[in-house]
């Protein structure tokens, strides 16, 4: 398989980013407060000279991780680029860029792929301007969210297929796969050919050789990724949380985080909306009864949904024995995240991103290092038979992102036929002038004018609505397959890379070629969206 083209669209173009992201990108004065620094590769230098990560937290993650790969029995000697980057981590020089995601069965939606690529990438461009650093791309799992029904199904060509079970609350990455071989046959029935059948087989096997989700999606991550170098995490470790207790002991008994966020909430909402709310403690509590909220009630803290009840001085105690025991919430991830790895960078979609620029003052509160925020690489994976059917009717790939009124005038203007909103606008601004000129010399004749001109544009309006209709249909035909195509990659007016799974593709076709073709092709600019048209 083999890429046609590549072209790019910007983010205004696109219509996909919301005011706070182009905001971001366009370095609009209004969010200066709420980073560090830019997303450029000059901005590491600064980085690295202000990165507070403690050195003797190196030897105890390089530990934690050989245990997390020797756990799902990979053998890393079989994997020099990941070996080798784990090793460095070591090394006072080495840095990671990290991005994370959740658990998604068989990589979920297409972003997941296009996340990672963009960490490896952005590694890669480190390298060349700092050849005496090196820079580790990391997959952060988010293996302690317990939201099982965002990451229980996938799409495969507009079907949803889903592993039902009822995870009870349980945190994903715990959650035992004894019973998905029934699920993974399902999947494997998909292969239209013998290397289809083949490819599925060794993704199914990442699942069931494994005894939980965190170690499925190790596997698979490790089999798509590893020739890249891409070291995976799974940071719900005691001897991770061990480094983390100061700061959990901080928000669960202080609870000063809620009111910095807050603040920080109240100045961007001037402008924004925002994302996250934070709560008065941004942990959660892990048990056989599942991932609970822990809220304070008078002087004691409560587990919700459970009969555990602590004092002060209890849970100060629980949390040194039993660190492992409380689950960062999307306020304090983020700080663990940069609390234990020597990052420079979080690479994130659109919605991280607007949540991560709320956080700046909450990473101060704790004395850590706030990272640069780098968005994704966006793509939109289009084959080249759907771009020869839009230029045949005088379109192309970047009218998908339109909106269909404009898509419907723009078939009718290039028939020859249309123009009729604008000239009517001045038929409009034409009578108003001389109304106006009218009302200077008698105010009767203005208003006779006001009503001829009432009445006029009401007959024309008429007019335009019949006219508007009879070229719409005279152009259905063109329309309806615009509207045919857009729904392939725009399924209910989400973008493609949202929903579809790579296996779209590899229930037919090498995903390995899907990827490395997209890893070839994608841009890391943080203005552009990527436009990849494939054949077959």
């Amino acid at each position: 398989m083999q890429s046609v083209s590549h072209s790019t669209i910007s983010f205004e173009q696109s219509n996909q980013f919301s005011k706070i992201i182009l905001d971001y990108v366009n370095n609009s004065v209004n969010l200066t407060d709420f980073y560090n620094l830019k997303p450029e590769i000059a901005s590491y230098k600064t980085m690295m000279e202000q990165k507070n990560y403690n050195n003797s937290f190196r030897p105890i993650l390089v530990d934690e991780l050989n245990k997390q790969y020797v756990a799902a029995n990979i053998k890393l000697n079989k994997s020099p680029l990941v070996e080798g980057n784990i090793v460095s981590l070591l090394n006072p020089n080495t840095y990671t860029v990290t991005t994370g995601h959740q658990l998604c069965l068989y990589t979920g939606p297409l972003y997941f792929i296009y996340k990672i690529l963009s960490t490896i990438k952005w590694c890669e461009e480190l390298r060349l301007a700092y050849p005496d650093k090196n820079f580790v791309p990391v997959f952060w799992m988010a293996s302690e969210d317990h939201d099982f029904e965002e990451v229980n199904h996938l799409f495969i060509n507009g079907t949803k297929h889903t592993w039902d079970i009822d995870s009870k609350q349980q945190p994903v990455g715990r959650l035992s796969l004894d019973n998905f071989g029934k699920f993974a046959d399902q999947i494997i029935g998909l292969a239209t050919n013998d290397f289809a059948k083949n490819q599925l087989e060794e993704w199914n096997n990442c699942y069931t050789t494994s005894a939980n989700l965190s170690e499925a999606t190790r596997k698979l991550a490790h089999l798509l990724f590893a020739d890249k170098g891409l070291v995976v995490l799974d940071a719900d470790t005691k001897g991770l949380k061990n480094l983390f207790i100061p700061i959990i002991k901080k928000d669960v008994i202080e609870q000063s985080n809620f009111s910095v966020l807050t603040e920080t909430n109240n100045q961007l909402r001037k402008k924004y909306k925002t994302q996250v709310n934070g709560r008065e403690i941004n942990f959660f509590y892990l048990s056989d009864e599942g991932r609970k909220l822990i809220k304070r009630d008078g002087e004691n803290y409560l587990v919700e949904g459970t009969s555990l009840s602590f004092t002060t001085q209890e849970i100060e105690a629980d949390i040194n024995i039993n660190p492992d025991k409380y689950s960062p919430n999307v306020i304090m991830r983020p700080v663990y995240q940069e609390l234990i790895l020597p990052n420079l960078s979080y690479i994130g979609g659109p919605g991280e991103i607007a949540y991560w620029l709320q956080l700046k003052s909450v990473f101060e509160n704790n004395n850590i290092t706030f990272p640069i925020l780098t968005l994704r690489s966006f793509v939109l994976l289009m084959n080249e038979r759907h771009k020869n059917q839009l230029e045949r009717i005088g379109l192309n790939a970047a009218d998908l992102f339109k909106d269909n009124i404009t898509v419907e005038r723009k078939l009718v203007a290039l028939n020859q036929d249309g123009g009729q909103v604008k000239l009517i606008d001045e038929i409009a601004n034409n009578m108003q002038q001389l109304i106006d000129i009218a009302m200077k010399t008698d105010n009767k004749i203005g208003s006779e004018l006001i009503t001829c001109k009432t009445d006029w544009l009401h007959k024309l309006e008429h007019q335009q609505r019949i006219l508007d209709k009879k070229q719409r249909e005279k152009i259905a035909h063109q329309y309806a397959k615009y509207t045919s195509i857009k729904d392939d990659y725009f399924s209910s007016g989400t973008m493609q890379e949202r929903i579809s799974n790579v296996l779209s593709y590899g229930i037919t076709e090498s995903t390995s070629n899907i990827i490395n073709m997209v890893n070839s092709r994608i841009s890391l600019s943080q203005k552009e969206l990527n436009l990849i048209i494939k054949q077959g």
